[in-house]
């Protein structure tokens, strides 16, 4: 049950670093991804039928496409280190919480052992 326990939280904190490093390259570079994410979303084919189905999703999108590019410019340089503080305060709570369920499992482990009769004992 350990083993697996860590093994669980390790595999959640690779793909925890994995997301933190792709966020921290993707915001290394200037804001230009956005544009470009911008003209390939307002040339895809499936535009219109989405404009059926969702009614001013392009406005809603181009608002939101240009906010996030505002607040790229605006936190520059800091948006990767950010992004490592974010990952740093979402790695610890996961690590302590498999900390608090390996001490969980040990003693509950070892109640179990204390309770079970000797062997050999007769019932």
């Amino acid at each position: 049950m350990i083993a697996a326990i860590w093994i669980t939280t390790l595999l959640l904190l690779a793909a925890w670093t994995l997301a933190a490093w792709a966020m921290s390259t993707l915001l290394q570079g200037d804001a230009g991804w956005v544009d470009t994410l911008q003209r390939w979303l307002f040339d895809a084919p499936w535009r219109e039928a989405l404009e059926v189905w969702l009614p001013g999703w392009s406005m809603t999108l181009q608002s939101l496409l240009d906010a996030l590019q505002t607040l790229l410019a605006w936190l520059g340089g800091a948006a990767p280190w950010l992004v490592w503080i974010a990952w740093g305060l979402g790695a610890l709570p996961l690590i302590g919480l498999a900390a608090l369920l390996h001490v969980i499992v040990v003693l509950v482990r070892r109640d179990r052992a204390a309770a079970a009769p000797p062997p050999g004992a007769v019932r």
